[in-house]
């Protein structure tokens, strides 16, 4: 079989991708090129040859056909286009159909590929199944044969073999300058900004526009705090004062940061705590000293349950009660002329009170006049990232009472015992226990924590397996999650720190916040030393609709 068979592109952790010459029609009037993807044109691995299977059912195009970007040279700031749709034809080759937009750079690519000037297209993909495997007598390796879901496509100059029709080579983002899970994350973004979620649209009370958020400058507040005996003018001012008029009591400090800021803010930021001058490793390292940015930032345990699916609901003003269906109308079998039993359907509501969490931490006066690195970052991120960090613990693992009630505490979630070390079927076992409660639905995932992860990550599926596919796989389907466990996303954190794994529809988990965030400044505490302290407070809740969503091991499945 492999008699022509050459060993293409390099080996290493990272993207596949797969090359093909764009040889279909071209619509210059309608922008749309017909490109075809891949074919079933072996390609040696190093230990193995690789065959992408194109019988139906082996191919998952469900990434494609849902409005996909088409890029230039895999790059995602580079968008040209948008895959209108992609479908796998009889003579065992994937097509797609992609349409131009309307920008200079997209008139360029369309008129190079009409011209026959660019004529080849790339397709990176990843495995989803193990279909069969047979040695090859020539090679002495195993000839296998997968199950793949395509997920990103770009148009090339230089595809992976120019010598066939079909090259493929492992080629990670990480050498192009981006690390994988970059490149995932940054290509669901111009997704994102095609078509924002109803659910960020929601927290987005004050209407304000990107610009605007960009705008909003806590720094700048708290200067003019310091510097005035009015308080926050301009832009800082007139959120104060919508805030106030919004949500009333809930905002009694100087400065107020709106939900849409909230939403906003990008938490890769680098950040620090107790910041001032002449201490290094409290700010002094920020005044100007020729300073390179970015400043290495502290390491926190990882955010993960919005990640996941939770859902966030700002804004809030007073006690909520979401409407919950406990119980469904009763159908009944009866004779021609019989007369039926009333029944009506079972409702109650979960309820949600604010309950207050907060922060503090301070800087000196001199660093913030000093400061050539954009202070505004370290106030916004380690302020709002130690409260979001406390969130996303307290939807996890909330005791109820003073603090929310996470999921773990709710009462009715499911339970898994592992009972030894993990297995294919006890992974499976989590799916199996919310489709017996009919709770199999949503966006369901895996959280658990860098031990079982690890761990996880030794375990085979199938142990007599030629190649090994273990329980935690590298995942491209669910960008954003740290793998991929039965098909689901999976997620890691330290904030499950006794091993034990959760699985759950996390759209079923809903985390309110009432008004924004409230912040005090006080540079009178510790005015002996030039220090200004800042104090900021939210108030939230979390409640979990259907407890059956969720099932909670209760051993640890690193055993």
């Amino acid at each position: 079989m492999n008699k022509n068979l050459k060993k293409r592109g390099f080996e290493t952790d990272g993207l596949r991708v797969r090359s093909e010459i764009v040889r279909g029609s071209g619509n210059a009037k309608a922008r749309t090129v017909k490109m075809c993807l891949s074919s079933e044109n072996p390609v040696d691995r190093g230990d193995y040859i690789e065959v992408l299977d194109h019988s139906p059912g082996s191919v998952d195009l469900t990434r494609l056909n849902n409005g996909h970007p088409l890029l230039v040279n895999h790059n995602v700031d580079d968008q040209v286009g948008v895959i209108e749709k992609a479908w796998l034809d009889d003579d065992r080759r994937c097509r797609c159909l992609v349409r131009f937009g309307n920008s200079t750079r997209a008139d360029e690519i369309l008129q190079d590929i009409l011209d026959d000037v660019r004529p080849h297209v790339s397709v990176g993909y990843q495995h989803t199944a193990q279909l069969s495997a047979e040695p090859d007598e020539e090679s002495g390796k195993q000839i296998i044969r997968f199950g793949w879901m395509p997920y990103e496509v770009s148009t090339v100059s230089i595809p992976a073999d120019q010598t066939v029709g079909v090259g493929r080579s492992h080629r990670p983002a990480a050498r192009r300058g981006v690390s994988t899970e970059e490149f995932n994350r940054r290509l669901e973004q111009i997704k994102r900004q095609q078509n924002m979620s109803e659910t960020a649209a929601k927290t987005r009370l004050f209407g304000l526009k990107a610009n605007d958020v960009r705008q909003f400058s806590i720094a700048r507040a708290i200067r003019d705090i310091l510097t005035t005996s009015n308080g926050p003018a301009g832009f800082e001012r007139e959120m104060l004062e919508e805030g106030r008029r919004q949500f009333g009591a809930n905002v009694q400090g100087q400065i107020f940061v709106p939900p849409d800021v909230i939403v906003g803010v990008d938490r890769r930021d680098p950040l620090f705590r107790d910041m001032n001058v002449t201490t290094s490793s409290q700010g002094g390292d920020l005044v100007q000293t020729n300073v390179m940015t970015p400043v290495i930032e502290l390491l926190r345990n990882k955010m993960v349950t919005q990640r996941a699916g939770a859902q966030m609901l700002a804004g809030l003003q007073g006690n909520i009660a979401i409407p919950r269906q406990i119980g469904a109308a009763t159908a009944y079998t009866v004779a021609e002329q019989g007369a039926l039993t009333k029944s009506t359907q079972t409702i109650n509501q979960v309820a949600m009170t604010p309950h207050r969490i907060g922060a503090w931490s301070s800087y000196t006066k001199q660093l913030l006049l000093q400061s050539s690195v954009d202070i505004e970052n370290f106030i916004r991120d380690d302020l709002m990232k130690v409260l979001a960090i406390k969130m996303d613990l307290m939807v996890l693992k909330g005791a109820g009472g003073s603090e929310p009630l996470g999921v773990k505490n709710t009462t009715g979630i499911g339970a898994l015992t592992f009972g030894g070390a993990a297995t294919w079927a006890k992974a499976i076992e989590f799916e199996t226990d919310l489709a017996n409660a009919n709770a199999d639905v949503g966006r369901m995932s895996y959280v658990t924590n860098p031990t079982v992860r690890a761990k996880w990550k030794t375990i085979p599926k199938i142990t007599a397996s030629v190649v090994p596919i273990f329980l935690w796989e590298q995942s491209l389907k669910y960008p954003g999650a740290d793998g991929q466990v039965n098909d689901y996303g999976a997620y890691s954190t330290n904030q499950i720190d006794d091993s034990t794994v959760v699985f759950g529809n996390w759209e079923d988990d809903i985390f309110g916040m009432w008004g924004g965030w409230d912040l005090v400044v006080d540079p009178y505490t510790n005015a002996s030393t030039a220090t200004v302290n800042i104090t900021i407070n939210a108030f939230v809740d979390n409640a979990v609709r259907h407890a059956q969503s969720f099932t909670w091991s209760t051993d640890s499945g690193a055993q």
